[in-house]
């Protein structure tokens, strides 16, 4: 069995041949990108570049006898990814420089009446759009209560006194014109993840599936709050096989954490009318169903 670092040389050396693209004998474009690939490779690990490279498909502008196939319907942020995973069994999707160091995730637990637990929500929407200097404040207000933190997260219930110490802060934010559009910045993983997933299905690339699945487990996200979580959510429900679960039972994981916490809000109530299918995801979540162990598509 080869040693892991010959498993990494011949690794880079797949990745120094999509830069270069010496020795090419098959062309890929989509948009204004352009890669010298090889056949030797992308027809192993691809169902749609080993028809394309033989006899052409009609879903894609094909040049049989260049030896080249124009991804014209793609997204080149996403067709790169693909590319990238191909050559090198892996991809990985930029970070913001930006975010904010620490994550707060609120959780409000035990509450009943209905008012409180929508204001628990709306305060919970709201903190990861606050101005550095009143993050830093409401963080400042949770340390002193009961905190879980782990690798830059903190989860805190939120009892009645801090609860309306944060609220005062949010909406002395808001008044003063303190909020900015996004302090997880890096959010925006999930909707890349979610499109990868969707092209490694349309072109059946081996493996590629299974891979974005491991790195969204390995995502942190607040689901409340990130725009990008429920943009993810609309791409995976949308454009992948109804019969695929693996990512469309992930989101349902998410929001029924939510359920636990929070009031239904007007964003879930707009989703599950959207996608009915959601809810019947979020039924089989707590009762279980015929198909809730059967949530990986695997495309090996």
């Amino acid at each position: 069995m080869a040693s892991q670092s010959r498993l990494d040389e011949l690794v880079e050396s797949n990745r120094l041949l999509l830069e270069s693209g010496k020795h090419s004998d098959f062309i890929v474009t989509c948009g204004n990108d352009t890669y010298n690939v090889h056949k030797a490779i992308i027809c192993p690990r691809c169902d749609f570049f080993d028809g394309a490279s033989r006899f052409g498909k009609a879903s894609s502008v094909i040049e049989a006898e260049n030896n080249a196939v124009e991804l014209v319907d793609d997204d080149p942020e996403i067709v790169k990814h693909m590319m990238q995973y191909i050559y090198t069994l892996d991809y990985e999707v930029p970070v913001a420089e930006n975010d904010y160091r620490t994550r707060l995730v609120l959780r409000r637990d035990g509450i009943t009446d209905r008012a409180e637990r929508k204001q628990a929500c709306w305060l919970a929407e709201r903190i990861p759009f606050l101005s550095r200097d009143y993050y830093e404040r409401v963080l400042k207000v949770v340390r002193n209560y009961r905190v879980v933190g782990e690798a830059g997260i903190y989860v805190t219930d939120i009892t009645n006194k801090p609860f309306r110490e944060l609220v005062n802060l949010v909406e002395e934010a808001e008044k003063n014109g303190s909020l900015i559009e996004d302090a997880f910045p890096s959010d925006r993983q999930w909707l890349v993840h979610a499109k990868i997933y969707t092209i490694a299905d349309k072109y059946n690339v081996r493996g590629l599936k299974e891979c974005v699945v491991a790195k969204l487990r390995a995502t942190d996200i607040d689901a409340l709050a990130s725009k990008w979580f429920w943009a993810a959510l609309d791409v995976i429900y949308s454009t992948t096989p109804p019969q695929d679960l693996a990512l469309r039972d992930m989101v349902a994981d998410h929001i029924a954490v939510l359920f636990e916490h929070f009031e239904i809000n007007d964003r879930i109530q707009e989703k599950f009318s959207k996608f009915p299918e959601l809810a019947v995801r979020l039924v089989n979540h707590w009762y279980g169903g015929p198909d809730c162990n059967n949530k990986t598509q695997s495309n090996n």
